[in-house]
């Protein structure tokens, strides 16, 4: 990874262009440094975050982006401003979680008010996924294209809409909440959001541990190496991914599963 002192050698305007990113999931909090053409700089990863109350995790958050800023050697004023991407249903011109079905807590929660307490530059929120699609509008696949889809597929699943150049929200900000789209009625599986039969409860990484389990049940045999009194529980895309390496007939099973499901929706 190239440092920003380096770099600063090739881009005299580079100190001016210079964005703080924040990425909140439900596995994972990431935290990096972006310049305006959208190559990462510096960044860091978390998985302690997802049981800590709210507040702890916009303080989390905060220390993160000064620990960058300190280590690569910039002030607070050398960002154009921080963007937070997180799981969840927002409301955008509020900077308010009004809910979130990966992390607990953050009902009609002020986030983005808290995490502007820290700072004196703008802080802009939005539905990681929208994030996502725009980012993916700017810089990647949708680059030279005016309206696309964007999908995330992922602990949850979403969907980012871009119209004619714009983010689409729709009127509640929820336009691309595909996740919690019924595509299964009779699924004995519950979304973390109290519905059966969402997409995101049947396809999505938090569903792998409860396919797992329910194909070993009934039967099935896996030549995946677990461990004796292994917790399936622990089951994620890291073991599919080894599974499909060695033609695993559960793990292939399960793919293809969740591939028919994110088909229908």
């Amino acid at each position: 990874m190239i440092s920003l002192r380096e770099r600063s050698i090739h881009y005299d305007f580079f100190m001016d262009k210079l964005l703080c990113g924040v990425d909140l999931g439900g596995t994972k909090l990431k935290v990096g440094l972006v310049d305006e053409e959208g190559q990462v700089i510096d960044k860091i990863t978390v998985y302690d975050h997802v049981n800590k109350p709210e507040e702890l995790v916009v303080e989390q958050i905060a220390l993160m982006i000064k620990k960058l800023i300190k280590k690569n050697q910039i002030d607070e004023s050398d960002l154009v401003g921080i963007g937070i991407g997180i799981a969840g249903h927002l409301r955008f011109h509020d900077g308010i979680i009004i809910t979130t079905s990966n992390l607990k807590g953050f009902k009609n929660y002020p986030m983005r008010k808290k995490l502007q307490d820290f700072f004196r530059i703008p802080i802009l929120m939005d539905n990681d996924a929208n994030a996502q699609a725009f980012g993916e509008f700017r810089y990647g696949g949708g680059k030279h294209y005016q309206s696309m889809i964007f999908l995330t597929i992922s602990t949850g699943i979403g969907a980012g809409i871009i119209l004619d150049g714009k983010v689409y929200r729709g009127m509640t900000g929820t336009a691309g909440e595909i996740g919690h789209t019924i595509i299964d009625p009779d699924c004995d599986i519950t979304c973390t959001c109290g519905n059966t039969g969402c997409l995101m409860s049947c396809a999505c990484g938090l569903a792998l541990p409860h396919l797992f389990r329910k194909k070993i049940e009934s039967g099935k045999t896996t030549t995946l190496p677990i461990p004796e009194n292994f917790d399936l529980d622990q089951i994620d895309g890291k073991w599919l991914k080894k599974g499909l390496e060695i033609h695993d007939p559960v793990s292939e099973e399960i793919v293809i599963q969740c591939a028919d499901f994110i088909g229908i929706g």
